[in-house]
């Protein structure tokens, strides 16, 4: 299983530049923070964002004597852009990307944009089946729904065939907002993955060829942002 989150953002530099200002700042363990770059060129940058992080705690033994105790952990965000995409990709996403996005201001300047995103998952996968043929939808969880009598409700349909119909015979044309859609993907006859597409354009895919999904699940949200 593979995670992904995409923002959407704005570079006021080119991806050499880019490049070359992480590559100034790379890791050591000795400075405790900065990047390490996987690949990077004209088209293409990903790496990771690393921060060491010691922390010290008091320790009681049965006797009552107490120690100190250091404990090192390492914050770590993995991150990929692709040259003339609004998008940047951000693979198994530590719960808060405060450090990371930090450092990229710091370094890129003020006029990097970075922001979360908002789509519809059941457009996203439109998009998708548009590209790699239809999918069985398993699960669809909604909120926002109106009631008759004012209120809000939240309702999820799962099932083990395409539920597509009955969530939209549950909902009857009222207003709602779609969180999250579970589906299965069959693609290139060979390749099978379980997949949860969210509305903060995120997505977590089960599957041995999630490089490749992945970049075709990217060109398809790339098509709802463009008019960010």
């Amino acid at each position: 299983m593979i995670k992904a989150k995409w923002l959407y953002s704005e570079l006021p530099l080119s991806l050499d530049i880019v490049t070359t200002r992480l590559l100034a700042e790379q890791y050591s363990d000795d400075k405790g923070e900065g990047f390490l770059l996987n690949s990077s060129g004209k088209n293409f940058l990903s790496g990771r964002y690393i921060e060491k992080i010691i922390g010290k705690s008091i320790v009681t033994d049965p006797f009552g004597n107490q120690s100190e105790q250091t404990t090192v952990a390492y914050y770590t965000c993995k991150f990929n852009w692709q040259n003339g995409s609004k998008l940047l990709c951000i693979t198994e996403p530590p719960r808060s990307l405060r450090k990371f996005l930090a450092k990229l201001h710091n370094l890129l300047g003020l006029g990097v944009v970075v922001a979360d995103i908002d789509v519809d998952p059941l457009k996203w996968l439109q998009q998708i089946e548009s590209q790699l043929g239809r999918t069985t939808i398993t699960h669809i969880s909604s909120l926002g729904i109106h009631t008759p009598v004012g209120g809000l409700a939240k309702i999820s349909v799962s099932g083990k065939k395409d539920i597509r119909t009955d969530f939209e015979e549950l909902i009857s044309n009222r207003r709602h907002k779609i969180d999250n859609v579970k589906f299965n993907l069959k693609y290139s006859n060979d390749i099978q993955a379980l997949v949860e597409l969210t509305g903060a354009g995120s997505c977590k895919l089960k599957s041995y060829n999630h490089k490749e999904i992945l970049e075709k699940f990217r060109l398809c949200l790339e098509l709802i942002v463009e008019g960010y």
